[in-house]
């Protein structure tokens, strides 16, 4: 019979080497993902369009949500030249469907019609809160959590 003392010690040496290969394994995994995502980038002319953002989703989005003209408002093609001025346009997004998606979100956000008010520019701002955390408190604070 081996004494506890042996016991102990061929269970510590079971548990470094299980650590050590997992450790090891761990390593290897990242290595690869590394490498497969420098070969994929090797291989691919031009980024995807979702990471230029102009991907067809915001074209179908900005369909979607724009408004008919109402009678009796005013042209809103004004709008997208000063915001193609100010320099507020992403790059591969229309300015005119930016608009559309933009008033359709404030018209749905605040419950007035969308010939009610207009938007003239837009400019991006940096954030440092995720958009669903700002989401989460508004509810939170709103009552409906």
């Amino acid at each position: 019979m081996d004494s506890l003392g042996q016991r102990i010690l061929q269970g510590l040496n079971y548990s470094v080497i299980g650590m050590s290969i997992t450790i090891s394994s761990l390593i290897i995994l990242s290595l690869l993902i590394v490498l497969m995502s420098k070969i994929v980038k090797m291989f691919s002319d031009k980024p995807p369009a979702a990471a230029q953002g102009g991907g067809d989703g915001t074209k179908q989005l900005a369909a979607a949500t724009q408004a008919q003209p109402v009678a009796g408002t005013p042209p809103q093609s004004s709008a997208p030249k000063a915001a193609e001025a100010s320099g507020a346009v992403g790059a591969g997004v229309a300015t005119g469907e930016l608009i559309a998606v933009i008033t359709a979100a404030i018209a749905q956000l605040t419950g007035a019609a969308a010939s009610s008010f207009r938007v003239v520019s837009f400019k991006k701002t940096g954030q440092s809160v995720p958009v669903w955390n700002i989401q989460g408190r508004n509810d939170y604070l709103s009552g409906k959590i």
